[in-house]
């Protein structure tokens, strides 16, 4: 009995081994956003209505809402009762739609965006890659966009002032982040500056995810070792049935 307990044992570690070594593959998901998805209005705040998808939007101070484009063109003030520019400023290419994204800070009725009120966008499962789409980097304004982990802080950083290349008045300036799955973004921050007037629309990530077959290997490897564990018990006498 000594024997086949070793053996068992041996086994057993086997088992183990070789479920923690079967290299674990991932497949890419990858969520666009648009903000066309539902019927907004604008001045809508957004919150959870994308947490199906991956993603919840909040704000410093409140909660971000949505701006709407008035003909394809650019805003001189993208919310509020002052009304949407229709100058020959054409929106980028790259903006879908007609709804974007902005902050909900500010007496917008009187004087539009007098505090800037940051943007938080926290992934339901961690993403390896982040990017949007923010219009309207003009007149000395400088936005930053980090990303974080929530063990290892922040991941990276970037930043556009206005006179930077792709950037200006209707031009849609593109943020992008990419990270590797040991070090995923749980989340990202948009840095808005004070007495600023932008959006944000063709919000992206991806997420990894494990490959079905992967899964049903480390299952199997889990099972085999659940076998094991069950003969050990029942050699050393402590399974009853």
């Amino acid at each position: 009995m000594i024997y086949k307990l070793r053996g068992c044992l041996y086994l057993f570690f086997l088992f183990l081994l070789l479920s923690l070594s079967i290299p674990v593959n991932v497949q890419a998901i990858t969520i666009k956003i648009t903000f066309d998805e539902y019927s907004f209005n604008e001045g809508d705040p957004l919150t959870d209505q994308y947490a199906a998808l991956g993603v919840i939007f909040s704000g410093t101070n409140t909660s971000p809402i949505i701006a709407q484009e008035e003909n394809g063109e650019a805003y001189g003030y993208f919310y509020g009762s002052y009304p949407d520019r229709t100058d020959d400023v054409v929106l980028s290419d790259y903006v879908s739609g007609g709804n974007m994204l902005t902050d909900g800070l500010g007496n917008h009725s009187t004087y539009p965006f007098l505090i800037g009120d940051d943007i938080k966008a926290t992934f339901t499962i961690p993403v390896t890659q982040v990017s949007f789409y923010l219009l309207d980097i003009d007149a000395k304004e400088t936005y930053t966009a980090r990303v974080y982990n929530n063990v290892t802080g922040l991941i990276a950083e970037q930043s556009f002032s206005s006179g930077d290349p792709g950037t200006g008045d209707g031009i849609a300036t593109l943020f992008s982040f990419s990270t590797t799955v040991d070090n995923p973004i749980d989340y990202l921050i948009i840095d808005v500056p004070d007495w600023s007037g932008y959006a944000i629309d063709d919000f992206s990530f991806t997420s990894p995810i494990p490959e079905p077959a992967t899964i049903f290997l480390l299952g199997v490897g889990l099972l085999g070792v659940a076998g094991l564990v069950r003969k050990k018990r029942f050699f050393l006498g402590l399974d009853n049935t």
